[in-house]
């Protein structure tokens, strides 16, 4: 049963909202309290996070509280619907195609579509459900070579049966034989047909940097490569972006404000879902200690500020091609 979390400052728009839910969900609770929000958001991890505060500025304070102050909203995958009125349905608009938010409502005044609520946390849900199984172009081509080293010892067990056990009668070994074929066939059909899906899938790199001429840098490096991009000007637009799609590799600027490159990384690293990521750290600075905490903190390599294009280009290669400690995370 999917579990909503209300979050406003006002008991009687908690109430309307709640009451508008409440026939198609039962795990409804509410969060009155600003200061309480992190408590309120980890007691109850909900798989939707409905922002009905009076102003967009308060809904954004609030969110960003719980990233800010707390550690499961970095982890737990949910999505959000923010209510608005009439004179700030702009700014929603703005703030959900950025992907601050996910969805967007203009609930003040109440409009005649009295199930709109309702459709928009059906598809909250659904999407959260489809990106809970989605994984990596890496991962998927992991799983392609991991089965692909399987696929000449299962031709050749098909081919000979790879019978040691000369105690067995032919009866026996004949039944065996069979049987074996029919199980390891699939498998056989399935490494080529994923090996066909990697060919035509590109890597996905998420790009972390705080200044656009940092992140229109990058896009123009990587474009030519032909790898998926996308982009966070923060850390914590870093952590919306994934909990809508994972990328295969993460460019991470050391320096932002707010939340900085390093303890992103940290919290990156520290998710069980997300922890596999591998990360470059991108910094102006290369002393011992900068590269010692890009480490420590979870940094699979690092790249200098102005950096060589040729040498980025072959440590996102490298790292692309790592696929063994991945294969203990991908999905059976």
């Amino acid at each position: 049963m999917p579990t909503i979390l209300i979050a406003t400052e006002n008991i009687n728009d908690a109430h309307d909202v709640r009451r508008q839910l409440a026939d198609r969900y039962k795990d409804i609770f509410i969060s009155l309290n600003p200061d309480n929000s992190v408590q309120d958001f980890e007691a109850h991890e909900p798989d939707v996070l409905v922002l009905a505060f009076d102003t967009l500025a308060k809904s954004e304070c609030y969110y960003l509280g719980l990233y800010r102050l707390g550690t499961v909203v970095h982890t737990h995958p949910h999505r959000t619907v923010i209510l608005c009125d009439k004179n700030e349905v702009d700014r929603a608009y703005e703030l959900c195609e950025k992907e601050y938010f996910d969805d967007y409502i203009l609930f003040w005044p109440m409009s005649h579509d009295g199930t709109r609520l309702l459709m928009a946390v059906h598809h909250a849900l659904r999407d959260l459900a489809a990106s809970n199984t989605a994984f990596g172009a890496v991962e998927l081509a992991a799983r392609a070579r991991q089965l692909e080293d399987l696929e000449p010892i299962l031709e050749r067990n098909l081919d000979h049966g790879c019978i040691h056990n000369v105690a067995k009668s032919n009866v026996q070994i004949n039944a065996w034989v069979q049987e074996f074929k029919q199980q390891c066939a699939p498998h056989v059909d399935s490494v080529r047909a994923m090996k066909n899906t990697v060919e035509k899938t590109p890597a996905t790199i998420l790009v972390v940097d705080d200044e656009e001429l940092g992140r229109k840098l990058l896009g123009t490096v990587l474009t030519p490569e032909n790898y998926s991009l996308m982009f966070a000007s923060s850390g914590i637009e870093a952590f919306a972006l994934l909990r809508k799609r994972r990328p295969d590799l993460i460019l991470m600027d050391m320096m932002m404000p707010g939340v900085d490159g390093i303890e992103t990384t940290r919290r990156i690293k520290s998710a069980g879902q997300f922890s596999a990521i591998p990360i470059i750290m991108v910094t102006c600075n290369s002393d011992k200690k900068n590269v010692t905490a890009c480490f420590a903190a979870g940094a699979m390599d690092f790249v200098v500020k102005p950096f060589n294009r040729s040498i980025l280009r072959d440590k996102i290669r490298k790292l692309l091609a790592w696929p063994d400690s991945l294969i203990a995370h991908l999905p059976e």
